[in-house]
């Protein structure tokens, strides 16, 4: 691996040159996809699952395989699915004239089937009855997906943000679970389709497995591989800093690469180009360590100011018990080597009074937490803290301090 000039960038998928590391899943990723199967991308939030997936599609496309990239933010209903997933479609030549053929205005949909959501979700009937019962059931909007969908083609479709979709389907309060459990259902049957050479990637910036464990969906998700990406190694992480060192006319000594890995406790390029901007902002050719330290420094007042991690604190808001989960990463934060569980446990205990059921919110909330990658449980010093040393400080800077 070289140090090829690259872009700093952040907070978008990174192609081409500018997608760095991670030599190792890169090939099993794509040996996984080879032999077959569909993956579903496991890691926290800025590990950089989208921009892994996008390097699936280039691998893909050496391969002369259909592609397929389509991103679910701000779907709001099934009518809204069906034009996003076309529109991506239409962008492969092989589906070229899928947009003037299948738009749903040309698509002759009943008013009803239009009307009721539930209706507009059936799919092929298992018994005769059940054909009766849904006679509208064939010119649903999945069902046209189907008959548009080539099996026979080696195929690589991504599908981003899931979980923004599925949130917007069962809307408030959960009241329409069953909405998005069709929607998944059908995927489900897409993916089993007899010889079917379409391969899929399921990932989003909001845990998939912390959905499908709180509605207790997993049978839906039946046949998907767990595909795992997490931090660049230090070989990697280090590349990564002088590449772009290199790009911006930098020069970092051994010492300042190693106080600024180890600044950032979590080797994720996201947390790695954002202290380098800070560090490029100091106007600074020999970085020093003391240099990185004046850098993180900065890159905290301006994440305060600027709310960098913004998405972090609005997501816990999507938590059952959003007040609780607030009130353990608070704890968390008030010590860079974390707080025992037991200590959790009481903070629970004293609000819930009831044991038994704040044990079980405990439980809940720091599986939560992990899968969102805002802690870790260190096995040595049996204690919860911030998987990110960056968001620990800012944490504690901005609820704490």
């Amino acid at each position: 691996m070289g140090t090829e000039d690259i872009n700093n960038i952040t907070g978008t998928p990174v192609t081409g040159k500018n997608f760095f590391g991670r030599v190792k899943e890169v090939r099993e990723g794509w040996k996984l996809i080879e032999k077959g199967f569909s993956i579903k991308l496991d890691a926290p939030r800025r590990v950089g699952k989208s921009s892994f997936a996008y390097k699936m599609l280039e691998k893909a496309k050496e391969k002369n395989w259909n592609c397929v990239f389509c991103n679910l933010q701000g779907c709001k209903d099934e009518k809204h699915f069906y034009e996003r997933f076309i529109t991506a479609l239409e962008k492969n030549s092989h589906y070229k004239d899928t947009g003037s053929k299948w738009r749903l205005e040309e698509v002759e949909l009943s008013p009803q089937v239009l009307g009721n959501r539930l209706g507009a979700l059936k799919w092929k009937p298992q018994n005769k009855k059940e054909s009766q019962n849904n006679s509208n059931q064939n010119d649903s909007i999945y069902s046209n997906l189907e008959k548009i969908l080539d099996h026979t083609k080696d195929t690589l479709i991504v599908v981003d943000e899931l979980i923004f979709y599925l949130d917007n389907l069962k809307g408030e309060n959960n009241l329409n679970i069953k909405n998005a459990v069709l929607f998944l259902s059908w995927l489900n049957g897409q993916r089993q389709e007899p010889n079917s050479k379409i391969r899929w990637i399921l990932c989003s910036s909001i845990s998939i497995d912390n959905f499908i464990d709180e509605h207790h969906i997993d049978k839906v998700m039946k046949g998907l591989h767990s595909f795992s990406i997490d931090e660049l190694n230090n070989e990697e992480a280090t590349l990564l800093i002088e590449a772009l060192a290199k790009s911006n006319g930098l020069t970092f000594s051994d010492e300042a690469k190693q106080c600024m890995l180890e600044k950032l406790g979590w080797n994720l390029p996201y947390y790695i180009q954002e202290l380098f901007r800070a560090v490029n902002r100091l106007e600074q050719g020999d970085v020093t360590p003391e240099a990185i330290d004046k850098a993180y420094e900065n890159l905290l007042n301006i994440a305060e100011k600027e709310e960098y991690f913004k998405t972090f604190i609005k997501d816990v808001k999507r938590y059952n018990d959003n007040k609780a989960a607030y009130s353990l990463l608070n704890e968390i934060s008030k010590q860079r080597k974390g707080s025992s569980k037991n200590i959790l446990k009481l903070l629970i205990v004293n609000k819930e009074k009831d044991e038994d059921r704040a044990i079980n919110i405990l439980n809940d909330l720091l599986k939560r937490l992990k899968n969102d990658g805002y802690i870790m449980f260190d096995e040595k010093g049996k204690r919860y803290l911030f998987r990110s040393p960056l968001l620990r400080d800012f944490w504690y800077n901005k609820f704490i301090k």
